[in-house]
């Protein structure tokens, strides 16, 4: 807003995007640094390759974003934060959390608590939503 750019816009959706993928790019290095401090999730063996996959896939997408509509720092910035957690992914971790020094005392200490995020959450109400209507 501060920048009077309309939202309507170009202008106003590419810079949009380069915030939006900042603040996404800081979320996925923030988890691959809580991962890399207590261990992976715990279906992080089997959904591994497919995570490393759709974290380079936004990362190529806020590569593409249109650099000449975003101030220069804020597209480095971008950049940077999503080749950070591209580098830091848990895929690129160590398969069990014992493989680690010290990790076993983390997992046991957090073993009550969720790790591995809303999506599975999202897709057990679809099920079971879906269940209920076929039902």
């Amino acid at each position: 807003m501060d920048r009077g750019l309309p939202y309507d816009s170009d202008a106003g959706r590419t810079y949009a995007a380069a915030v939006t993928a900042l603040m996404h790019g800081e979320a996925y290095a923030q988890s691959a640094r809580v991962a890399s401090a207590m261990g992976p999730f715990a279906g992080h063996a089997k959904n591994a390759e497919p995570m490393l996959r759709v974290i380079d896939k936004h990362r190529k997408h806020a590569h593409m974003i249109d650099s000449s509509r975003v101030p220069r720092g804020l597209m480095q910035a971008v950049y940077d934060v999503w080749d950070e957690a591209y580098a830091l992914a848990p895929a690129r971790l160590p398969k069990q959390p014992g493989d680690r020094p010290g990790a076993h005392r983390h997992h046991r200490l957090h073993d009550g608590l969720r790790h591995h995020g809303i999506e599975p959450d999202i897709r057990a109400r679809q099920v079971q939503e879906a269940a209920s209507v076929a039902a």
